[in-house]
């Protein structure tokens, strides 16, 4: 939906949830992200990005009992795997992203992951209770 970028769903449909679940698994891309110093941000374009951090993650935070990092050696990566599930997509019937389309919206990604994949992967989120998997450029564990 929405041309490969994201699903959409009304609130209303979203389905409810009557006990208490014995695992959530909650994903997304800056989860884990630490704030930096302003004055060391690579891209100026980070600074919203940064200041939603200082403000929420530690917040965030607070709701984990555990943490999952996958880790890669080069971020550039995504753009293989994005590609990847947008062709396959396509394959399928489904929208899809055009490859050009892929390269700019993985490119909006990179200079956050250049500046905050490092302290991701320095400091442990959730302290003794955080599990880091890296991966190799084909998602296979190493």
């Amino acid at each position: 939906a929405f041309g490969g970028q994201g699903d959409r769903c009304p609130e209303e449909a979203w389905p409810v949830v009557r006990e208490a679940p014995d695992v959530v698994l909650l994903e997304g891309w800056c989860l884990g992200f630490q704030a930096v110093d302003p004055q060391t941000l690579a891209d100026p374009n980070l600074r919203d990005v940064n200041a939603a951090l200082r403000e929420q993650s530690e917040a965030w935070c607070t709701f984990f009992d555990a943490f999952i990092v996958i880790q890669i050696d080069d971020p550039r990566w995504v753009y293989k795997w994005r590609l990847q599930a947008e062709h396959q997509m396509i394959a399928q019937g489904k929208d899809g992203m055009s490859d050009e389309a892929v390269a700019r919206f993985c490119d909006r990604f990179l200079p956050a992951y250049a500046q905050y994949l490092p302290g991701l992967y320095a400091h442990e989120v959730v302290p003794g209770r955080q599990l880091m998997i890296q991966v190799d450029r084909d998602r296979r564990p190493v």
